[in-house]
């Protein structure tokens, strides 16, 4: 856990310089659905020992994460009820969440509502996938909000007081369990969603799509631009916690080489890299179903991955210099490991985009057949 225990120090360092701002974003950062620099769970728990300490006060911390905890977890109900509501409304049919289904679960959602979410909240690995669900299956946010808040500020409290009682040895101690924990988490949801993409497009071949309208185009980008990031980052996710797994320090040392948690950087640009994760992605696939698909040969998928060539060159020669990584990450001393790492995540994103972008421009033929 080299990388693990350097990471978590650099970031440490970030709270000793920008005090509960430090918190509240990485902390506002996850609960909006952004993949974290340090899971929440441990955040929180590191806030409490911090708090022991007295480098902060209790009072003051769990009012700052509370903050952090309702606002992001607004931001990504909000965001599920405009995206995730039409993806799995339109593409969930191809692993049997059929509409009927959809609307049966909504049902019993409104029934038991506060009730579930306030324990989804509480349930280690759930509480992102709670708020997800409420928003795709439009649980009315008039509810969600009280249920949020009460879920979030037990979960809150729960592993503040650990740290601030325990100390620095419940810190290690969660750390060996959750960030194995968080790995199953993520692959099982990586691998649900590269089974609903790969049974979207199987059916692509026996179901020709229409050219879409501009405004159909945007949206339908968006939300594919959208889904390739999520199943990007979590790809990206499980192999940083495999290398951490295998004691490669890497990742902690890169960080730290690159100056993005140094001294030397501005928090606001390494607070700010996480959700360029999610935001960039989205926005080149509004460029993706506006005016590149159709120039592009091949099926969807083709298409997507020859379009990734785009952002990869981007990240590569533009984005990692500006970061202070050099061309294709050179700077960072780990070799030729995050141009490779760059390529994997551009690709599956490219795959991504052009199997969903394909699948819901095909979705609309069908609707309109109907």
């Amino acid at each position: 856990m080299i990388w693990w225990v350097d990471l978590t120090a650099r970031v440490g360092r970030l709270f000793d310089e920008h005090g509960q701002l430090t918190a509240f974003i990485l902390l506002f950062l996850e609960e909006s659905g952004v993949p974290p620099l340090i899971p929440g769970d441990l955040l929180m728990i590191l806030m409490g020992v911090r708090a022991a300490t007295g480098q902060v006060g209790l009072l003051e911390v769990t009012i700052v994460l509370q903050l952090a905890t309702v606002l992001g977890g607004s931001v990504l109900y909000w965001v599920s009820v405009w995206g995730g509501h039409a993806l799995v409304y339109r593409l969930g049919r191809y692993v049997g969440a059929t509409p009927e289904r959809l609307d049966a679960a909504a049902a019993s959602l409104e029934r038991h509502g506060m009730r579930w979410v306030v324990l989804g909240r509480l349930a280690p690995g759930l509480s992102t996938l709670t708020t997800v669900a409420c928003g795709v299956l439009g649980f009315p946010y008039r509810r969600f909000l009280p249920a949020l808040a009460i879920g979030g500020l037990l979960r809150l409290l729960v592993f503040l007081l650990l740290g601030y009682v325990f100390g620095p040895t419940v810190l290690a101690a969660a750390t060996l369990i959750h960030l194995p924990f968080e790995m199953v988490v993520s692959s099982v949801i990586l691998i649900g969603l590269a089974y609903w993409l790969y049974r979207a497009a199987r059916a692509e071949r026996a179901e020709p799509g229409r050219r879409q309208g501009r405004l159909e185009r945007l949206r339908s980008g968006v939300l594919a631009g959208m889904l390739g990031a999520i199943e990007s980052t979590l790809l990206v996710n499980v192999l940083v916690q495999l290398f951490g797994l295998l004691a490669y320090d890497a990742p902690g040392a890169s960080l730290g080489q690159s100056g993005l948690l140094g001294p030397r950087s501005a928090p606001t640009l390494s607070l700010l890299i996480a959700p360029a994760f999610l935001i960039l992605p989205t926005l080149w696939g509004a460029v993706y179903g506006l005016w590149v698909a159709d120039l592009l040969p091949g099926r969807g998928w083709q298409r997507g991955v020859l379009f990734s060539l785009a952002p990869l060159a981007v990240s590569l020669l533009g984005a990692l210099p500006l970061l202070g990584a050099g061309p294709f990450g050179l700077n960072l001393g780990a070799g030729p490991i995050p141009a490779l790492g760059e390529a994997v995540r551009h690709l599956a994103y490219g795959l991504v985009l052009g199997v969903t972008f394909a699948a819901l421009a095909r979705r609309q033929t069908v609707g309109s057949r109907q």
